[in-house]
């Protein structure tokens, strides 16, 4: 049978994750760095034999007793226990931009696990790169097409393509942003975000009490240790509800800064 071929922009997939045009949830953008640290903490996963091999490193990780993937957890731990959790207090997109970095995130994973199973040097290694055959790019997709599915099935993909082209200069200007990382937070602001989430140490610190804009710019694990009690009440609620079939349970409310406009919501949990 023939290899299905695959698309990242592939419009028949996306059009019913498309973001709202308008909503009052929490809107949390989330960058490439996330999402591909993601993929490669599933592959590593998917290369375990047992269940009780993945629980157990699953549970190494949690603990931080696993220095090596520990970082790649929690990018996981966010995706799978807090973005991909249905809930009515949270959006979670990412953009055209993020998903073309989380590839080329993928593709250059791929080049340095060759050369370490070939014993290249990593000086050598920029020249390696230009010696892949031109599939390999679609390879890499194609082999990683669950993973694109499953951010298409749980997270809303951001459509427009032209960010703010004034304020992508501003980041790289004042701030001294990378352009694509300026897109990136450019499109999110123009998506009403309140969070940018990204493991981006530098960039954190290059945003961190910038008051021009209304976006948090955080870790996976901080936006975890914010909203853990959050996502804790509407578990419960779901248990509740299922126990004793009440539609509504008394909710707590929650308040968020962030967004245009620097509104202030309130959210029922």
């Amino acid at each position: 049978m023939e290899e299905e071929s695959f698309s990242m922009f592939d419009a028949k997939r996306r059009g019913s994750m498309h973001m709202p045009k308008k909503s009052k949830k929490i809107v949390v953008a989330i960058d490439a760095n996330v999402m591909a640290r993601w993929i490669l903490f599933k592959n590593l996963l998917k290369e375990l034999k047992t269940p009780k091999e993945k629980e157990d490193f699953i549970k190494g990780n949690r603990a931080g007793t696993l220095e090596n993937t520990k970082n790649l957890y929690k990018s996981y731990d966010f995706l799978e226990n807090y973005a991909f959790r249905k809930n009515k207090e949270f959006i979670f997109i990412y953009s055209p931009l993020a998903l073309t970095e989380v590839f080329n995130v993928l593709f250059e994973n791929h080049v340095l696990e060759y050369a370490r199973r070939n014993f290249i040097p990593l000086s050598d290694v920029y020249e390696l790169r230009k010696t892949f055959p031109e599939g390999t790019y679609d390879y890499i997709m194609t082999e990683n097409k669950e993973y694109l599915r499953a951010l298409d099935g749980h997270l809303y993909f951001y459509t427009k393509m032209n960010p703010l082209v004034e304020l992508s200069g501003n980041f790289i200007s004042e701030y001294g942003l990378l352009t694509h990382d300026a897109h990136l937070l450019a499109e999110a602001i123009n998506a009403d975000a309140n969070y940018f989430i990204t493991t981006d140490k530098e960039l954190i610190e290059k945003f961190k009490n910038k008051k021009d804009y209304d976006l948090k710019v955080i870790f996976p694990d901080t936006f975890i240790i914010q909203f853990a009690e959050v996502f804790q009440n509407i578990k419960t609620q779901k248990s509740v509800k299922k126990s004793s079939g009440n539609p509504n349970p008394a909710s707590p409310k929650l308040k968020v800064s962030g967004g245009t406009g620097n509104r202030t919501q309130t959210f029922t949990v």
